[in-house]
């Protein structure tokens, strides 16, 4: 299994290019970390209904639903705008590198 992985490892390598390999490293860490806290927010969120489920307090199990709703959507807006903007970033990066390059 280690042998495919650094065979693996090098054609990437060869066909992204060093930056691009970065950058392709940098994009498996972020949604290994963004899976690991996904994980952990369902797995709280679970527990919190079913506690207000199993007591019977339909009331408080509303509240606590509104608020890990309006929660997750910020975190889900914050998330996504952040991303978008360093990826347009790194995109106008990119193509005003190739054209200064083709310029000269």
């Amino acid at each position: 299994m280690m042998i495919i992985g650094l065979y693996t490892s090098c054609v990437i390598l060869n066909t992204l290019g060093i930056e691009d390999y970065g950058i392709y490293n940098v994009v498996g860490g972020v949604v290994a970390m963004f899976s690991i806290i996904s994980s952990s927010l369902s797995s709280s969120v679970s527990r919190f209904l079913t506690f207000e489920i199993g007591r019977g307090d339909f009331e408080r199990l509303k509240q606590v639903f509104l608020s890990v709703f309006v929660s997750l959507l910020t975190i889900y807006f914050w998330g996504i705008s952040k991303t978008e903007r360093e990826f347009i970033f790194f995109i106008f990066k990119k193509y005003a590198r190739k054209k200064q390059n083709s310029l000269d």
